[in-house]
């Protein structure tokens, strides 16, 4: 018996991103976990995948104490490196003796443009039961901005709920204007255990000059049959700096009304078409 979880992140080769993941086997501030950290090394299952095909599986690649940091770039896993234009995603499966199910652990990513980084936490993910079926997904990202020097692109990584699966699977987007006007529709399809990456700027057309304001729109996604994590990476191609943020569930950004939210949330299409939501 053993505690299990996965971190899952893409490449972002459009934006000229370097990777570079800092897996991390640290005390949690609860507390509950110390024991067995403390009598069982956290051992990392390494996989790279490209649109459902594997391109790499490693069990056991490392086994991190407590205190322990597994870096990961292209430096130990080769397919992280620009040798190719595909993107890829990297499957950490990570598992800790002395119990069952889910057990939390932050990890942090830095992304590298024109060797400035940015740098994000977030927690590793629950392993989905083998008799469950992975839910869709609603995604609300406020905080895009296009035009000028700067390009925002979304990137969707998708892993299947045992790591194995490739059936395709489909996302509709949908971009709005800050008045709340749809400015673009389309639908995604990528297979599990892939990456999909969403040039926004190119999405929408823009071909503003690089000195010209950037522009806020806000990007919105559902569907999908796989378990999501969703970046957003802002890119000013003049300065070369680059920021990145975490998508976080719409719950976050409404703390009134859950219940219309869960209502319309999966209808929005529908609702924008008619004239927007009341």
């Amino acid at each position: 018996m053993a505690y299990e979880a996965q971190f899952l992140f893409p490449t972002c080769r459009a934006a000229g991103l370097d990777v570079r993941a800092s897996l991390r086997n640290t005390p949690r501030p609860s507390g509950d976990m110390r024991e067995h950290q403390e009598a069982h090394p956290m051992v990392v299952d390494l996989s790279v995948w490209e649109a459902g095909t594997c391109l790499m599986r490693t069990p056991g690649f490392a086994e991190l104490h407590l205190g322990d940091v597994l870096v990961l770039d292209e430096s130990n896993v080769p397919l992280l490196s620009h040798d190719g234009s595909n993107e890829r995603l990297v499957l950490a499966r990570t598992r800790l003796e002395g119990g069952h199910g889910y057990f939390p652990q932050e990890h942090q990513l830095t992304y590298t443009h024109s060797g400035r980084p940015t740098h994000l936490l977030y927690d590793q993910l629950p392993v989905g039961a083998p008799d469950k079926p992975t839910a869709p997904i609603v995604l609300l990202a406020p905080k895009v901005w296009v035009g000028g020097a700067v390009r925002t692109y979304v990137a969707f990584a998708t892993a299947g709920r045992d790591g194995l699966e490739a059936e395709p699977h489909e996302v509709e987007l949908t971009i709005l204007g800050e008045d709340g006007t749809c400015l673009h529709t389309g639908t995604l399809s990528e297979r599990r255990n892939g990456v999909i990456l969403v040039d926004v700027t190119a999405r929408l057309g823009i071909t503003d000059g690089p000195l010209e304001a950037p522009r806020l729109v806000t990007v919105g996604a559902r569907g999908g049959a796989a378990q999501f994590a969703i970046l957003t990476f802002v890119v000013n191609e003049r300065t070369g700096a680059c920021a990145l943020e975490h998508s976080l569930s719409p719950h976050y950004y409404a703390k009134e009304g859950r219940d219309r939210l869960r209502a319309e949330a999966l209808v929005f299409g529908n609702a924008l078409r008619a004239g927007g939501l009341s």
